[in-house]
């Protein structure tokens, strides 16, 4: 029995000798690994922090660190934490070979909000495209942002938030607000002039005699002018106007056929130095059937009207009617994709205006449909009910007119 238990601490010992440690894994070996410790972390969405880790023993430092989390409210990569959704709160687990631990990373929302504007286009020789930079917390609108470009390109005004197109071209613009950061582009674009689009030769009598109409009959600041194209023309389609708005300071100033085109050259020639009140308007179905012009090119030849418009008279608001949806016709080329074209555009500009003050879109053309047509294009004359209660749901002030 003595024998046996001398063999048998002879082998332990032997044992012990060969395998002095067992892993960190063991109750033993921790105090010889140490620990892993890592703090709670709180970022603001869209910024990265690298990770702070700290190993009681020193030895251990430059240990590879494996991290697990659920969600997509954060990313690690490279022990660096981005901060992607506000809002939340993350638990993270640390592990190496011999550590563990775990930590929370919150997410919270901008201090400011979050710094956004839209690409604009702009025109060489024509006045300033405006942008409005958009903040989630509306209370900080007017911070001061600077802005980087190829001034090459552009003349940026950051007070006036306008843009002046120098050369042909797209500009990348960079915004920065304390730590936030985006980018919209500027496209500039050239204006043939010479095109037939810009010929005005069949309308310039209408032109003429409207010109003298509002100098004779409108009040400085105070008439209201519904231009456009056909679906405003008072001798040929909208025959009730002076009945509707008895009583009113308003000019019904349309012109059957016309385009952006056309109004965007008729603006000072008609208004002359008498500023209207409000600018109440129809116009982009014939850029599309007549001129053939696809969503892209309607969208921008509205945007540089209104650009003429507003830099012509700056205090006078416009309303801008939703180009109305024709009938589809199978006779007519194309008319499914002008269709198509014409809602495109809509849905284009009411974004568009709704980011500005001195435009309002107003959505007639879901109001107004196909039953309510005369021809396939234009409302029957009691249907323009549609477009005056819509202009009545808005903020306009209309003046009564004068004796």
């Amino acid at each position: 029995m003595k024998t046996k238990i001398i063999r048998m601490l002879a082998l332990a010992a032997l044992l012990l000798f060969a395998f002095p440690f067992a892993s960190c894994a063991g109750e033993a070996e921790k105090a010889d690994c140490g620990t892993l410790t890592i703090g709670d972390m709180t970022l603001t969405e869209g910024e990265s922090a690298v990770i702070e880790v700290s190993f009681s023993n020193a030895d251990y430092r430059d240990t590879e660190i494996d991290y697990t989390y659920e969600g997509d409210a954060i990313r690690i990569v490279d022990g660096v934490v981005y901060a992607r959704k506000a809002g939340q709160t993350v638990e993270v687990t640390a592990m190496t070979d011999h550590h563990s631990a775990t930590f929370q990373v919150t997410v919270v929302a901008p201090l400011y909000g979050k710094l956004q504007i839209a690409d604009i286009s702009a025109w060489v020789g024509y006045p300033p495209a405006d942008f409005v930079p958009e903040f989630t917390k509306p209370e900080y609108a007017h911070q001061e942002i600077q802005y980087e470009y190829d001034e090459a390109l552009i003349r940026l005004d950051a007070a006036a938030r306008t843009v002046t197109a120098l050369k042909a071209g797209t500009v990348t613009v960079k915004a920065t607000f304390g730590n936030y950061r985006t980018e919209f582009d500027v496209v500039c674009r050239c204006v043939d002039a010479g095109t037939a689009a810009f010929n005005t030769v069949l309308y310039n009598g209408r032109k003429q005699a409207y010109a003298a109409q509002w100098e004779r009959a409108a009040t400085d600041g105070k008439t209201t002018a519904f231009i456009g194209d056909s679906f405003f023309d008072g001798e040929q389609y909208w025959t009730n106007f002076s009945d509707t708005f008895a009583g009113k300071d308003v000019l019904c100033m349309g012109i059957s056929g016309t385009t952006s085109f056309d109004w965007e050259q008729f603006v000072t020639d008609i208004f002359g130095t008498k500023a209207p009140k409000n600018i109440v308007m129809h116009v982009g179905t014939n850029n599309i059937y007549d001129d053939n012009k696809n969503a892209a090119e309607t969208t921008a030849d509205l945007q540089r009207m209104f650009t003429v418009l507003h830099a012509a008279f700056p205090e006078t608001k416009i309303y801008y009617f939703g180009i109305s949806i024709r009938a589809f016709k199978p006779e007519v080329q194309n008319s499914s994709l002008k269709i198509q074209f014409t809602k495109q555009v809509n849905e284009r500009m009411a974004q568009w205006c709704g980011q500005r003050e001195y435009v309002t879109y107003i959505d007639t053309p879901t109001k107004l449909t196909t039953d309510m047509l005369a021809d396939g294009t234009h409302p029957k004359l009691e249907n323009y009910a549609v477009f005056t209660d819509a202009l009545a749901q808005t903020d306009i002030q209309i003046e009564d007119k004068e004796n």
